[in-house]
């Protein structure tokens, strides 16, 4: 309906020129002059009707209801409450119903892509690929020292001797027994000291041994029927020793 109103007021304006007195050539120049010159006049009219028209359909506007707040309403159209005062001029955070407050449209800038720690990592490696390089190189050196570590262990256990032996058991309370080993060690003190009887002509006296079934002991006692590969394991009490009986065990040498 606005297009038609702007095109009556066109060929009105027109016609109005054509109908002025003037000489032919005049008349003619005249009237082709001025005709373009509302035509322009009338074009750039139309023209700024439509873009304040285009304008104020942009415009987004929110009338309040019971119950609306200013932040209530900020939330929804996603804007800050200091540019919803600013636009509508408001002195307050007051607000009334059937208010109608214009929406200011602010640009929200895109949010900047945050890096993640494998691909910060990963750039990384690439702009220093010889500090990568040292790493491996600490790497492999630690692994290096840490086999050599276990090495002297390793062969320790490799050469410790094993003996295959037959093992009785005893306690300190026994027939004939005083308690005390020959090497001194207190065994009524201690019921659950870790001590064999040996031959020291085969494991002397002061070794440190393990014992299949038994653990790490001391040959720290002797006795008159342990000869050769016989030994006599200290326990707590005479039904351990029963139940122990006689066996033939594993003794390594350890130290």
């Amino acid at each position: 309906m606005k297009k038609v109103i702007v095109s009556l007021i066109i060929l009105i304006s027109i016609a109005i020129v054509i109908s002025l007195p003037a000489s032919a050539v005049e008349q003619n120049n005249q009237r082709t002059h001025n005709t373009q010159l509302i035509i322009d006049e009338e074009l750039n009219f139309f023209s700024l009707f439509q873009n304040e028209n285009n304008a104020a359909e942009d415009v987004v506007t929110h009338d309040v209801q019971a119950g609306d707040s200013l932040k209530e309403i900020a939330n929804e159209y996603n804007v800050r409450i200091e540019d919803l005062t600013a636009v509508n001029a408001l002195t307050s955070d007051v607000i009334t119903r059937d208010q109608q407050l214009v929406i200011p449209n602010i640009d929200v800038p895109e949010p900047t892509p945050v890096k993640t720690e494998q691909a910060t990592a990963k750039k990384q490696e690439q702009a220093d690929p010889q500090q990568d390089e040292v790493q491996k190189a600490r790497t492999q050196e630690n692994k290096a020292q840490q086999e050599q570590d276990k090495t002297p262990e390793k062969n320790k256990q490799e050469s410790a001797e094993t003996l295959t032996m037959v093992a009785t058991a005893y306690t300190a309370e026994c027939a004939g027994c005083s308690g005390i080993t020959s090497t001194g060690i207190n065994l009524n003190e201690d019921r659950d000291k870790k001590v064999i009887a040996v031959d020291p002509n085969v494991i002397p006296l002061g070794t440190k041994v393990h014992v299949e079934g038994y653990g790490t002991a001391i040959a720290g006692d002797i006795g008159g029927a342990i000869k050769g590969n016989k030994i006599d394991l200290h326990v707590p009490t005479t039904e351990i020793a029963l139940q122990w009986g006689v066996r033939e065990v594993e003794v390594t040498i350890l130290s």
